[in-house]
């Protein structure tokens, strides 16, 4: 399953399982996006693929010990998701990010000697440039943005409690996903898959202590 990370931690190497009910950051080539983080981020390894058009994202514990490389010969990617605000529409929303886009929101504690998604941090600035493997993130801190009283009651009752969404796909579910990307499967299996998948979110009772206030 995934793990919360502090952002001090190094973490190397190289799950799209929408449940339909998570409000996704989405990211737009050339354009500039402001975000604010909330919380600590969370690190996982997956495997992503499509299944009748949507998304299906498939979670191990090991990168390498796993049925995907040692009976598929897949490899999984590792991977970072966060609650944000994204400042566009003001709602929260979860990103998901590869490590390169880690690796700069630490040089921002590093500096700032503030938690990025705590209470004293900052708006962030980020533009994706290019495509697939040549994919370039620019990402610059804006202005210091304590949550507002309306901003913690959103995310007192919204957050996304990240280690049950990122949470490790058991093995048999590994295989039925699988088996319906590559044979024509009946809808009402499809559906079963997707509902087990499903987390239904609520509160997290221990924001305030998690983020300081």
């Amino acid at each position: 399953m995934g793990k919360l990370v502090d952002w001090d931690e190094e973490i190397g190497g190289n799950k799209d399982r929408s449940s339909g009910k998570i409000n996704w950051m989405k990211i737009e080539s050339g354009k500039k996006h402001v975000f604010r983080p909330v919380g600590k981020p969370i690190c996982y390894y997956r495997h992503a693929l499509k299944v009748d058009g949507r998304w299906q994202r498939i979670i191990v514990d090991d990168p390498e010990e796993n049925i995907l490389k040692t009976k598929y010969d897949i490899d999984v990617q590792l991977r970072f998701a966060m609650n944000v605000i994204d400042r566009e529409d003001k709602q929260l929303k979860l990103y998901e990010f590869p490590p390169t886009v880690y690796n700069e929101l630490k040089k921002f504690k590093k500096y700032s000697k503030c938690e990025p998604g705590g209470m004293e941090g900052s708006d962030i600035a980020l533009t994706r440039k290019g495509m697939a493997l040549n994919t370039k993130y620019d990402i610059e801190p804006v202005d210091q943005t304590p949550f507002t009283n309306e901003e913690k009651e959103m995310i007192k009752s919204s957050l996304y409690k990240l280690t049950d969404i990122f949470k490790s796909t058991p093995e048999d579910q590994i295989e039925k996903i699988l088996g319906m990307e590559t044979s024509t499967t009946d809808a009402s299996v499809v559906d079963k898959v997707r509902e087990d998948s499903v987390v239904n979110e609520g509160p997290v009772d221990n924001f305030d202590e998690d983020l300081g206030f």
